[in-house]
């Protein structure tokens, strides 16, 4: 049966040292029964045969210096984990087992995947048929598969190298994209499985750079635990930021909640010697509803009080799954009655208020549009919706069929709709999701802007379409390469600045309209 399973799965294998990405794709639908026996076989045959293929050369029992007597058990475990791995798919813990053992075996080099489990394999093989207590089936059952994986061990040293241990490595510690299966789809309300298709090639040139420095968090897997992590590594790099410039004069208030609510703090950003009344823009963070605070976007928020003069308010709303759904709106909406009542105490031009947010904060920012309306406030000047967070019904469109997503993927994506909808995800009440509105006609002009490569590209389109059907004034922006969040993670690249001026331009142009009709 060895025998047989050798022949069957040594050629792949090789496509395992030599095309390791091409082979996870293809073999990713294999069930884990069948791959844990094609790896099982490998395992025991390849490097084992590269033993005798060996022994044949020396003849059988050779006597071999003696060795730890743990060292080859060790390195054949390893060589055993490290096949398992790869053929039987990558789960969490998958990922984990892989990391272990290539640690160990990619100090062989390039070809230490390979090289290395061969060379423990070969050590043991070496060994137990040295032992004249050895079965003779087991002697010739290892010399049958030597027609098979000695030239397999051979192919793996002759052929041109590629970086295996870097790729392996990188998956193993989770700095690129790996297979995620059972990623929850509301279509249909089963588990479906995603194959994993690179979006790399596709990615605009100056934020191709980037992929290489992505940190852990950059494509971390929502859990309980790894939420505490990611709010506390976001809490740390707010902390590091430089302070204001001279230029601009930030503070922090704590404002009334909305009805029995508790206050809400908002961050004020304002030009520290303003020459007149400023216009506005109410900011919402981003972060799933479940992370995230103002002072991540600080950075931003300063350069549109320098470039605009307008003041900033950026509204630290109750985060998710601790308070679910409606608190943060809740608090958002708090934040846009205080600016509106109280904007001239604080220099701001009442009729020149814009509101705006990025990913959950822009999903936050259309839920805020239509509770504005239908609690009859006074209408923002605009809506700015940034690669805006809009449908928790997670549909996957044909075109995205095979593809992830870097940044923010569809897994985490259910996790964090999960997690702020709460109770209610069933059956998401009004405002909840924007997507779901019946009804979008006079809302706020919108200005939304989403990259080609981010997850909620489709959504987005759609609302977008959804707002120009209904009469809406609405700007649309799809940024070619552009993945979740590009702005943010690197501001520096054009395609970042493109997003900024046509930001700065559209902000610009509503607080001019908007005094015009006042006026």
């Amino acid at each position: 049966m060895q025998f047989l399973l050798a022949v069957r799965y040594t050629p792949l294998f090789l496509h395992v040292v030599h095309h390791r990405s091409t082979f996870t794709a293809r073999l990713s639908p294999v069930p884990p029964c069948i791959g844990l026996i094609a790896a099982t076989a490998i395992a025991g045959a390849v490097p084992t045969g590269g033993g005798m293929a060996l022994l044949s050369l020396c003849g059988p029992h050779t006597s071999v210096p003696a060795l730890p007597a743990r060292l080859p058990l060790i390195g054949a475990g390893l060589g055993f984990l490290v096949q398992v791995s790869l053929l039987a798919g990558q789960n969490a813990v998958q990922r984990r087992l892989l990391g272990v053992a290539t640690g160990a075996l990619n100090s062989f080099g390039r070809t230490g995947g390979a090289l290395g489990a061969s060379l423990f394999g070969t050590i043991l093989t070496v060994q137990l048929n040295s032992s004249p207590a050895a079965p003779a089936a087991f002697h010739t059952l290892f010399l049958w598969t030597v027609p098979f994986t000695g030239p397999a061990l051979f192919l793996a040293l002759a052929l041109p190298e590629e970086p295996l241990s870097e790729k392996v490595r990188d998956v193993a510690s989770g700095k690129a994209q790996a297979a995620e299966y059972q990623v929850h789809s509301r279509t249909n309300g089963r588990e479906k499985g995603v194959p994993r298709m690179s979006q790399i090639k596709r990615i605009d040139a100056d934020l191709e750079m980037l992929i290489s420095h992505f940190s852990e968090e950059a494509t971390l897997i929502l859990t309980g635990e790894s939420l505490i992590t990611l709010r506390q590594s976001i809490q740390q790099e707010a902390a590091e930021q430089p302070g204001p410039p001279r230029d601009v004069h930030v503070t922090d208030r704590w404002i009334p909640g909305w009805k029995a609510d508790p206050p809400v703090r908002v961050r004020l950003y304002q030009p520290a010697s303003p020459l007149r009344t400023t216009p506005a823009l109410l900011w919402i963070h981003g972060g799933g509803f479940i992370a995230g605070c103002p002072e991540q976007d600080e950075a931003q928020m300063i350069d549109l009080v320098q470039v605009t003069g307008c003041t900033v308010i950026s509204v630290d709303y109750r985060l998710a799954p601790e308070q679910p759904f409606p608190a943060a709106l809740h608090d958002c909406f708090a934040a846009y009655k205080w600016v509106a009542s109280e904007g001239r105490t604080l220099g701001v031009d009442p009729t020149r208020i814009a509101i705006g947010g990025a990913s959950a904060g822009g999903g936050l920012t259309a839920g805020l549009a239509l509770l504005i309306q239908e609690q009859h406030e006074v209408r923002p000047a605009l809506q700015v919706l940034l690669y805006p967070m809009l449908d928790d019904r997670n549909v996957q469109s044909a075109s995205e069929a095979g593809s992830d997503h870097l940044l923010w993927t569809r897994q985490n994506n259910a996790y964090a709709w999960q997690a702020y909808l709460g109770s209610a995800y069933c059956e998401p009440p009004k405002f909840a999701a924007a997507a779901r509105a019946l009804a979008v006609e006079e809302l706020t002009p919108a200005f939304i802007a989403v990259g080609e490569l981010d997850l909620f590209l489709h959504e987005d389109i759609e609302y977008a379409r959804r707002l120009l059907s209904a009469g809406v004034p609405t700007e649309l922006h799809v940024y070619p390469g552009a993945f979740h969040s590009f702005d943010s993670v690197m501001p520096k690249a054009r395609v970042s600045q493109r997003l900024r001026n046509d930001l700065l331009f559209a902000l610009t142009q509503a607080w001019e309209q908007s005094s015009a009709e006042c006026s």
